[in-house]
């Protein structure tokens, strides 16, 4: 098995961005939902409700994201946050973050159509997560429930099988694709390491929610694939596609690395 694609997503609930290496973190792969759109409740914008964020496009230049809507751009400077904290809320899990500025608040809010602001962790471990396995917890980015989403592309080739329609798997907003031969084999692996430093531990399978029916390109809304993954990958959980990683070894990964299995 190898590393077929990686992806981060800067922002959350926006394009993502392909990467041919990285470095993997605890909280996740570098980069990856660094930032989050609060509203003025704190509670995160996602494409459940604002599948318009599927038409905002980061691009990396120069130690800085430029966001790219309908032809108009805003400039995100690494590390450049405003002192002001607001508490804000992911799934439940409340903590404190920065804004990052008035102007690229103002800026994502007239587009959104919505009061918002962009935020930012102050630290690392901002938010830290309870899990079920050793060791127990783990720290996290803007994500929704864990530092890394991987996705066998054998999984994909059975739905799509399944489908009128086959769709990419960006439809999935995985970080890590990864060549494989039997489907869903990812559900059941415990610790495996990438290339030669980093080692994952997987936790479970990916319970998904309606983002996946959102066509990526255009925003656009269906019942696919939900539906037919309705009819084989329905659980006690909810509809579970792809597999949810905590980080165990940090370092560098890199498209082409093998990925093994560990006793």
């Amino acid at each position: 098995m190898t590393i077929k694609e990686l992806h981060v997503y800067p922002i959350k609930g926006i394009k993502g961005v392909s990467v041919s290496e990285t470095l993997v973190e605890k909280n996740g792969l570098l980069h990856d939902r660094h930032y989050m759109l609060a509203d003025k409740m704190g509670q995160m914008i996602s494409q459940r409700n604002h599948p318009i964020l599927t038409q905002f496009i980061p691009t990396r230049e120069n130690k800085a994201w430029s966001i790219n809507f309908q032809g108009t751009q805003i400039r995100i400077i690494d590390n450049s946050f405003l002192t002001n904290q607001y508490e804000v809320e992911v799934w439940g899990s409340k903590f404190f973050a920065n804004e990052v500025s008035k102007e690229v608040s103002q800026w994502f809010s007239e587009r959104l159509k919505i009061p918002c602001r962009l935020m930012v962790m102050p630290s690392k471990l901002t938010r830290i997560k309870t899990i079920h396995k050793p060791p127990f917890q783990t720290s996290l980015s803007f994500a929704d429930g864990y530092p890394v989403l991987t996705l066998g592309t054998a999984s994909l080739a059975v739905l799509n099988q399944k489908l009128d329609s086959p769709i990419p798997a960006d439809r999935f907003r995985a970080n890590i694709l990864i060549e494989t031969s039997i489907a869903h084999n990812e559900d059941v692996w415990a610790d495996f390491r990438i290339g030669e430093q980093v080692v994952c531990r997987n936790i479970k399978p990916c319970v998904r929610c309606q983002v996946i029916t959102i066509d990526q390109e255009n925003g656009n809304k269906g019942k696919e694939p939900n539906k037919t993954l309705a009819s084989y990958r329905k659980f006690e959980d909810g509809i579970c596609f792809g597999s949810n990683v905590i980080v165990m070894k940090e370092g560098r990964i890199k498209i082409g690395d093998k990925l093994t299995l560990l006793p």
